[in-house]
């Protein structure tokens, strides 16, 4: 197999093979060189690429370390020392003089197969006078914090001195042996050197301007005969410090400024990445696996390095030697078993391997057995005659995520490898009248046992906790999950009209439940008997068509019955139901219901005054009562003659009454009132019962006529007697008769006058005299309703004056036997 370790000290061998052969020299340790190119870097000062076949700054910026100043400035007190890093004292003083001080540094590591150069550049604050900067690599880190330096055995440094501010740098390369820093042998070709002489722009610093002599840079060939062969390898160089001595005199001067350590990469480490699956469908990284890294096809031995998987599956080997490697899973994570394979990996220079084919680890996976067991409801068990009733319990497997011991969604356990069906079983097919089924393959681990359906005629028991451990289908873990057979349960409905009437048919209805097992060979019986004038009719609510009354299911009977005058009220009557469970039980339950015959009745009753009189205004009172025994509603009551009376009376109970009142004027020319009420009302079956009243009132006419009579002509002083007939004339009789007179005063009374009946009274008068005595009589009665009825009746006397004169003239003389004639003049 072709090896790609790189071996350092060959590459220097060849190259000091060609130097001697073109007469270079080697100078030993410090040299003076000037700008130019080393390794195809411009080392002229500008920062900027002046010949396209060239490397610059602005064309490395993407893989340049920089180094800046930090925040706080910081410079070495006084007496610290480069060889004495222990006792280094730093402080803020590290900006002055502004000559000394290093605002930031570059480092830029180009190394491939067969060349390695670094690439360094610092950037000071004033370009006046000497710069003395030194460039110390580090195998180990130090803090940037930190003001003394992590400095082992093997560190490399590099130091850049600049004499007078404008002559050549002076470039001398550093081992350090633990105690004091041993200077290396360089060639003036080993490296270039430069200064800016003019103004520039830093293009790794936002193009900042950098004025003459503030910026230095240099190219070193690594692979230089003179150096170490270990400056390019693996695990290389990874850390560097810049800092800024006082005097380039001696490495021993005083330091000045110093930034913050900063982390690079000057190794030739190749990286291999193994990847870490599960046999899940599809597969899953798995994290947790660990592996060795060997450098023997059998993967025995210590391994060279070991890594662990991480989430994402991978694992990493990160400073690898160049060269033949191999692979092997040394642990699985808990629950897997590890990939048995070994994986021959060739990585070369600075090359990331990427072994894409992952290890993968089979799961480990368990199976159980659920056996059903059943339970009366006192715990004792029940011995199953015929395994098959449990056939169709169905279980699931879920872990209890959020412990509240129940399955929530998203809890269920899943079957591997594919994980997408659920981990279930039903006693059914070949599990069918074995009572029991078998769950598996599963991750092992602590679930719960669920039953998503239960045998008919049983009580899902509670959740089961179950451990699953490492098994097979042949030798599943057994747990019995327990169903309570619930108490044997039977219930009758037996329901019907509350209230009938005499000669109603109404329909009783039966109806069967159970909360319990499902129940068969059902019988509905009548205890009482007449109940069902009609057969009972067969039973209907079957929804399956199984012929089991099953929990959800209702049975329903029905049958009629005419109400008799002999039936006994309240009408009572019992029905009994029967049946049998799946394991062979009886039970029965019964249930009654009782009819109350009613007899509504309602009466009203009519009352006002017998007579009135037109134009009357009478009241009428009406009284109306539930004579019944059940409740009435909407009673109304409704005269033929005065319309609606009072208001309709919502629920009038048994034995209640309620009265109202109605007033109403005799019309003129009415001799008699008869009119009648009607009372209504519905009973709670909706018949309506009514009754009626009637009522005669007379309208009376009573009446009074007064004769009064007398002499038409008196004498002055004459005693006449007057007479005062007073007759009944109306259809009432009268009281308090009393008669009076205008001239004569009261002139008698008549206790009580009969219809039809007279009665005359007297009174004398002395006749004065006047030319004329006219009075009036008046005779006033009251009728059997207090109406007082009168009439007048007036007379008419003249007083008379009776007088008369005799004239008698005749002969004064006559004879004997004259015949004379006498005349006689009478006069009134």
């Amino acid at each position: 197999m072709t090896k790609f370790r790189w071996r350092v000290a060959s590459v220097v061998a060849v190259l000091a093979l060609l130097l001697g052969v073109f007469g270079v020299t080697i100078v030993a340790k410090a040299v003076t060189v000037g700008n130019g190119s080393v390794g195809t870097f411009e080392d002229d000062g500008n920062m900027a690429v002046d010949n396209a076949a060239n490397l610059d700054w602005a064309s490395v910026a993407s893989t340049t370390a920089k180094v800046v100043d930090d925040n706080a400035d910081s410079g070495f007190q006084g007496s610290s020392k480069e060889e004495d890093p222990a006792n280094w004292a730093c402080n803020t003083g590290g900006a002055n003089p502004p000559k000394g001080n290093v605002l930031r540094a570059y480092a830029n590591s180009r190394i491939d197969k067969s060349s390695a150069y670094l690439d360094l550049a610092w950037v000071r604050q004033d370009g006046n006078g000497d710069a003395h900067v030194n460039f110390e690599f580090d195998q180990k880190a130090t803090d940037p914090a930190s003001c003394p330096i992590n400095r082992n055995p093997g560190d490399f440094m590099v130091t850049y001195d600049f004499p007078g501010g404008s002559s050549p740098a002076n470039i001398r390369a550093w081992t350090w042996d633990g105690t004091h820093w041993n200077e290396l042998t360089l060639a003036t070709t080993d490296a270039a050197a430069a200064t800016n002489s003019t103004s520039i722009t830093d293009p790794l610093d936002n193009n900042s301007a950098v004025a003459d002599r503030q910026f230095g840079e240099l190219t070193l060939n690594l692979l230089a005969a003179g150096l170490p062969p270990n400056l390019v390898g693996c695990p290389g160089f990874g850390t560097l410090n810049v800092r800024s001595r006082s005097s380039g005199e001696s490495i021993t001067s005083a330091l000045q400024d110093k930034l913050p350590s900063t982390a690079v990469d000057l190794s030739t480490c190749g990286t291999i990445i193994v990847h870490k699956v599960d046999d899940h469908v599809p597969a899953n990284n798995l994290p947790g696996a660990t592996f060795g890294l060997f450098d023997n096809a059998a993967a025995s031995g210590a391994p060279l390095q070991t890594c662990v998987s991480l989430a994402d599956g991978t694992c990493t080997f990160d400073k690898v030697n160049p060269d033949d490697h191999w692979v092997k899973e040394l642990s699985a994570p808990a629950g897997y078993s590890p990939d048995p394979s070994i994986r021959a990996v060739t990585v070369g220079f600075r090359e990331t391997k990427d072994v894409t084919t992952p290890f993968v680890d089979p799961r480990d996976t368990g199976w159980i057995r659920v056996v059903k067991q059943l339970k009366d409801p006192s715990g004792t068990p029940v011995a199953v005659a015929d395994p098959h009733v449990l056939d169709g319990a169905a279980f699931t497997l879920y872990s209890d995520k959020n412990h509240n011991g129940s399955l929530d969604g998203g809890e269920t356990a899943k079957l591997w490898p594919a994980e997408t069906a659920d981990a279930a079983c039903t006693i059914a097919g070949a599990f069918a009248g074995t009572g029991h089924c078998d769950i598996g393959p599963v991750v092992p681990g602590a679930y719960r046992v669920h039953e998503r359906t239960a045998p008919p005629g049983t009580t899902a028991g509670p959740d089961v906790d179950v451990s699953v451990v490492k098994s097979d289908a042949a030798h599943p873990a057994v747990f019995n999950y327990v169903n309570n057979v619930p108490a044997l349960d039977l219930n009758l409905v037996k329901s019907g009209p509350a209230l009938a009437h005499v000669n109603d048919t109404f329909t009783y209805t039966f109806d069967a439940t159970t909360n319990g097992p499902r129940l068969h060979d059902i019988k509905l019986d009548e205890l009482a008997p007449n109940r069902c004038t009609t057969p009972i009719s067969a039973a209907s609510g079957d929804t399956n068509k199984d012929g089991f009354l099953d929990q959800g299911e209702t049975w329903h009977w029905t049958c009629d019955h005419t109400v008799t005058a002999g039936d006994p009220n309240p009408l009572a009557n019992t029905a009994k139901v029967t049946g049998t469970d799946d394991f062979g039980r009886q039970v029965s339950a019964s249930d009654n219901h009782t009819v109350v015959i009613i007899h509504p009745a309602i009466k009203v009753e009519k009352s006002g005054p017998a007579t009135a009189h037109e134009g009357d205004k009478v009241t009428y009172t009406f009284k109306v009562t539930n004579t019944g025994d059940a409740a009435l509603s909407d009673v109304k009551l409704n005269d033929n003659i005065l319309g609606p009376v009072g208001t309709t009376i919502a629920n009038l109970s048994a034995g209640a009454s309620q009265t109202f009142t109605a007033d109403y004027t005799i019309p003129p020319a009415s001799s008699q009132v008869n009119n009648t009420v009607k009372a209504c009302g519905d009973d709670p079956l909706n018949l309506e019962v009514c009754n009626h009243a009637d009522h005669h009132l007379d309208v009376v006419h009573p009446k009074i006529t007064i004769v009064k009579s007398g002499p038409a002509t008196a004498h002055v002083g004459d005693i006449i007697t007057y007479s005062f007939k007073v007759t009944n004339t109306g259809d009432n009789a009268l009281t308090t008769v009393e008669v009076n007179d205008d001239k004569l005063g009261p002139i008698g009374t008549v206790p009580s006058l009969a219809i039809g009946a007279s009665a005359t009274l007297t009174k004398t008068y002395s006749v004065q005299d006047l030319p004329f005595f006219d009075n009036t009589a008046t005779a006033c009665g009251v009728d059997a309703l207090a109406l007082q009825v009168c009439d007048h009746h007036s007379h008419h006397l003249v007083p008379i004056h009776p007088n008369i004169q005799v004239e008698k003239s005749g002969p004064a003389t006559a004879h004997v036997g004259d015949t004379v004639t006498y005349t006689f003049k009478v006069t009134n």
